[in-house]
This record gives structure tokens, C-alpha cells and sequence, in this order.
């Protein structure tokens, strides 16, 4: 999907002076992107991730089957 290489946080502020980030964790480091380029590219990424995703309903539904599908091994 998407983000398969890993989470993404993106960071917003309020102030207008203060750009967005991109932060990506990895294991033994981390990454902070600031370029406009970098952001709009992990933008799209959350904008696909958000189309993408189960409603509510429909997580819970997954997760459940995810519980009782383990229960019975």
C-alpha cells in the first residue's frame, strides 16, 4: 500500500512562519523533511492512505476476524 516503507507522522503548526514536516522514524535514526517537494510527495501519500482506509465499522469487523481467526489455532 501507500506507506509500506514505514509510519509517517506529519507535523502542521498553526504559525504560518513554520513550514511542515515530514518526520520518519527508522530503526537507529529518524529523518526530518522540510522541503516543500519532500512534504507534498507524503501529503499525497496520507491523502491515498485516507481514500484507502476501512470505515469504523469496517475496522472493527477486521480486527475481530484478526481475534477470532487466532483464537482457534
Amino acid at each position: 500500500h501507500a506507506a509500506a516503507g514505514g509510519p509517517i507522522t506529519i507535523m502542521r503548526f498553526l504559525e504560518p512562519d513554520l513550514p511542515d514536516i515530514v518526520y520518519l522514524e527508522q530503526l537507529t535514526s529518524a529523518l526530518y523533511l522540510d522541503k516543500r517537494d519532500d512534504v507534498d510527495h507524503y501529503l499525497a501519500v496520507m491523502d491515498r492512505l485516507s481514500a484507502q482506509a476501512e470505515s469504523p465499522r469496517g475496522t472493527q469487523a477486521i480486527l475481530e476476524e484478526l481475534i477470532g481467526g487466532s483464537e482457534e489455532e
